[in-house]
């Protein structure tokens, strides 16, 4: 069943307002957002969520008169981004060829402390354009795509979460249409590499579900993040077990991402891990890393004859470690180009 076309109108219209004010991705710049506080009161790690665009060196399109800084200042962040890639087959896969892809990302972030007083609050709303064809399924066919960005054709609302921070900002609680794969078993040296096996675990994804709440779908659920000290930090989600809506896998079923609709039948995916990240205070002089073990959950994996899933609970344990053996000389502080390993399982 398709979205109401009126919903779809207002998915489009975000879309559009925010291709206007196009930046590129910067590193979040970890400040407080009121007054300085005292030493001893700071947070171990600020998780402020909300990526400072107020730099003009930043942005490809500039700062807009003035408009840009001016909407940052009050917690207005509108940004926009655009991939293009051409992936072609030389030998061997299904046949020759070439295969285009394209995905636009259209992001809306609101800091509500500097906008209305909220302290510690935040709101993202999100939309991604995908189009174009997929090299994997025209040409290579393989299971694990060869392209990051592969997905089926279609605009469509993408995040849309509230989240609070608590406890001098150690303990984050964030709910609405969230991913799982931007902060569970991540692998920031693994993102650097060109093949979807790099991103959200395919002994995750084969195991799940539709793959479960990962790119290009978000589910509707429920995340704690709690940052223990500096050095380790706990999160947790309780998600939508059918990001689709549909256990047959129809991306028919909610094509634009404005069909939410919560069943028993559909089950939910749950995850958890405990990650250490050694060297992570501002103050170290160590080489960072960070060393995950997590679990995952979904109590209804199983596709029935009638096109609705079953009780058939898959679950599962992994680990990740990713650490920085060696840095470059004459780096500026918050730097760490070098060598970099990591493994995940």
């Amino acid at each position: 069943m398709r979205a109401p076309v009126s919903l779809f109108r207002i998915c489009f219209l975000f879309s559009l307002m925010a291709a206007v004010v196009v930046s590129a991705q910067t590193v979040p710049e970890k400040k407080p957002l009121l007054e300085p506080q005292v030493e001893e009161e700071k947070p171990s790690l600020s998780r402020n969520p909300i990526t400072e665009t107020g730099s003009e060196a930043d942005h490809l399109l500039g700062d807009f008169g003035g408009l840009r800084t001016r909407g940052v200042n009050r917690g207005i962040h509108i940004s926009a981004g655009y991939i293009a890639e051409s992936l072609g087959t030389i030998s061997g896969g299904a046949r020759r060829g070439n295969a285009f892809g394209g995905l636009g990302q259209f992001q809306m972030d609101l800091d509500l402390e500097k906008l209305a007083g909220w302290r510690r609050g935040y709101f993202r709303a999100s939309s991604l354009w995908v189009h174009g064809s997929s090299a994997s399924g025209r040409n290579v066919g393989n299971e694990l795509t060869v392209s990051n960005i592969d997905a089926y054709d279609s605009i469509r609302l993408y995040e849309l979460w509230f989240e609070q921070g608590l406890c001098n900002d150690r303990l984050w609680l964030r709910a609405g249409n969230l991913l799982a794969d931007t902060e569970f078993a991540t692998s920031e040296y693994g993102g650097l590499f060109l093949n979807a096996g790099f991103g959200w675990p395919a002994f995750i994804s084969a195991n799940t579900l539709n793959t479960g709440p990962a790119f290009n779908v978000a589910a509707l659920g429920f995340r704690v993040w709690y940052d223990v000290n500096e050095n380790w930090h706990f999160a947790a989600g309780v998600y939508d077990g059918d990001t689709f809506d549909s256990a047959a896998g129809d991306s028919r079923a909610s094509a634009n991402g404005l069909r939410f609709h919560l069943d028993d039948d559909q089950g939910v995916f749950a995850i958890g891990e405990v990650v250490y990240h050694p060297n992570r205070s501002a103050k170290a002089t160590g080489l960072p890393g960070a060393y995950r073990v997590g679990a995952w959950q979904h109590n209804k994996n199983q596709i029935g004859q009638a096109g609705t899933a079953t009780p058939n609970q898959t679950y599962g344990l992994y680990f990740g470690a990713e650490q920085l053996v060696w840095r470059e000389s004459g780096q500026k502080e918050g730097e760490n180009q070098g060598l970099g390993l990591f493994l995940r399982g």
